[in-house]
């Protein structure tokens, strides 16, 4: 071959390979975009799941319907997390039905059955429930939601019932802001106006109340008090194995329970039915077998857990009853031992020993006298590390300043697996209930349409709507000044919350009236969320104090209507629970 036919056959081999090379790069470019764009679509169809409306509602059958239940069955290549909430019916004056909510794995072809209480003609109100067949047998129950007594105030319970009492209204703020001297936070009914249905003569094992009684899992043989509420995997509820429902070798539990007393509320001439709620969270991933994939816990700390240790101060041996300390692992309660009464300094503290170390879904702590904040109240666990050491964490403590604690309800205090770990990190970026620590029941609430956008915000019995639920996002990179700062946006209609008057001033309230502006700093819609070390937060202005002489800024319900303010700092009063509802992120 002579020197100009090399030449020429080089310069097609060597087009040739770089055009082999071509084809490769955008084969694996493609292949790439492909498997991103897989990526993106899965976020945004999980993050569109977040954000769905509610995909099946229930209210109570008609007078002349022939069906019995409501059933909700899980669609084809639906199986993944659902969140079931259920409020029981409103019985007498101020006698709210109670709200019950858990995320629980559903398969595709699961069949719920909904069994929605209502106002009675006797004037109490009957639980609203979901069971897993149409066996009316309280064994078949998952969840329960008591409703309320036909007598005033005795509203739908807990793990109690509450007895001839109306719901403490929490602590009382002044003017100003400042919690009175005189109040008490959270906790109990006046008077401590509870009973234990499940061992007391006033309740029976049936969700038919007789006498007037509210409904419930126990139900109320009295007038007075509302009936039982009830989740099948809740510490201190169906939290043992033969309380678990199998169908098909599947078993059915609830994690994230929660209850709550006293919200389901009507008006004297038309009192609240219940109803019932069922919102897809998460889909389980191709990925993972349906029959053995969990939901990812987000709190670490309840990782390989060993010892559960609770300390209280005081000299009071008598803090702890007999199931003082109960760590929940698949919905049942874990077999271990409680020491004894042990001092540390100038503490009492009990530890609770698991007879195998196990990732724990929830850590429920309950002492004796509720409804107070315990002083230098600390939980810690111990965990086992993969190198065979050992590392004690803290997952509830009192902030050092204050030495205030979550305020413990006749319920106890309930540490999930599935909320971050709040006691001492930021909140991450997430939609979230937020309760104010005056109330046991209540949430933040926007305004139902423009008309009322420049009210204050309301704190609103919890109802299930996407008003109550707010967008807690930190700034962005380019708008903030700290890393504390966040904007805070209710979900109905997208408006942020904000000093109506722009002031960092005593007394001006605070709304959710307009948009974010996200191209431009705007000082009195961007908020401090500071953590007190509890699993509470206080929420702060970043607005320049309007009287320097006055420390104000936290975000406070106070007046006569509970309205949000604008307050002078007083933490004992100002602290807020931030509890997730999004389960999206893995």
């Amino acid at each position: 071959m002579n020197n100009k036919g090399f030449a020429v056959s080089t310069l097609v081999y060597g087009l040739s390979i770089m055009g082999i090379m071509l084809i490769a790069i955008l084969m694996g470019t493609m292949s790439n975009t492909r498997s991103n764009a897989r990526q993106l679509s899965e976020s945004v169809e999980q993050e569109l799941i977040s954000l769905s409306k509610v995909e099946t509602s229930f209210g109570p059958l008609p007078a002349d319907s022939t069906k019995t239940t409501q059933e909700y069955s899980v669609p084809a290549g639906q199986s993944g997390w659902y969140r079931i909430e259920l409020w029981g019916a409103q019985g007498g004056t101020n006698s709210y039905g109670a709200y019950t909510s858990g995320i629980i794995k559903l398969l595709e072809g699961n069949v719920l059955y909904f069994d929605v209480g209502k106002h009675t003609d006797a004037g109490y109100g009957e639980a609203t429930a979901v069971r897993i067949d149409d066996d009316n047998d309280v064994s078949r129950y998952l969840m329960v939601a008591a409703g309320g007594g036909s007598g005033a105030n005795a509203p739908g319970g807990t793990l109690f019932g509450y007895k001839a009492n109306s719901i403490s209204t929490g602590g009382n703020v002044n003017a100003d802001g400042e919690l009175q001297a005189s109040s008490t936070l959270i906790g109990v009914p006046s008077s401590y106006g509870v009973v234990n249905l499940m061992t007391d003569t006033y309740g029976v094992a049936s969700i038919v109340g007789t006498n007037g009684g509210g409904c419930g899992y126990y139900s109320s043989k009295n007038s007075d008090t509302g009936g039982m509420s009830y989740i099948v995997g809740y510490a201190g509820s169906g939290d043992k194995e033969e309380n678990h429902p199998i169908v098909d070798g599947q078993k059915y539990y609830f994690v994230d329970g929660m209850m709550f007393p006293g919200v389901n509320a009507g008006t004297a001439s038309a009192p609240a039915n219940g109803k019932a709620q069922v919102t897809k969270v998460m889909n389980i991933p191709d990925t993972e077998d349906p029959a053995t994939s969990k939901l990812s816990i987000r709190n670490s700390k309840l990782k390989n857990v060993k010892k559960i240790k609770d300390c209280i101060e005081g000299t009071n041996d008598n803090y702890w009853n007999g199931n003082s300390i109960i760590p929940i692992v698949n919905g049942i309660r874990v077999g271990g031992s409680l020491g004894s009464v042990e001092p540390s300094g100038s503490l009492k503290c009990r530890t609770y020993t698991l007879n195998t170390a196990a990732t724990l879904d929830e850590v429920a702590i309950f002492h004796s006298i509720s409804g107070k904040d315990y002083l230098n109240h600390r939980v810690q666990v111990e965990c086992e590390k993969s190198d065979g050491t050992t590392q004690v964490q803290t997952i509830k403590a009192t902030n050092s300043n204050t030495n205030l604690s979550v305020t413990e309800t006749i319920s106890g205090i309930h540490i999930s697996a599935y909320q971050y770990d709040s006691t001492g990190a930021l909140p991450p970026s997430g939609s979230y209930m937020i309760l104010p620590v005056l109330f046991e029941n209540k949430v933040l609430t926007a305004a139902k349409n423009s008309s009322e956008d420049s009210n204050p915000i309301q704190m609103g019995l919890i109802n299930g709507e996407k008003r109550q639920i707010w967008s807690v996002e930190k700034l962005d990179d380019k708008l903030k000044k700290a890393d504390n700062e966040y904007k805070i946006i209710e979900l109905a209609r997208y408006k942020a919350l904000g000093i109506t008057e722009d002031e960092n001033k005593v007394g001006n309230a605070v709304s959710a009236a307009t948009p974010f502006n996200n191209y431009a700093r705007n000082d009195p819609q961007v908020w401090k969320i500071t953590a007190v070390g509890n699993g509470t937060y206080t929420i702060t202005s970043v607005v320049d104090l309007f009287n320097t002489s006055i420390a104000s800024g936290n975000i406070v319900p106070a007046g006569p209507n509970k309205s949000l303010m604008i307050g002078k700092n007083d933490i004992k009063g100002q602290r807020y629970r931030l509890i997730s509802v999004d389960y999206t992120k893995r």
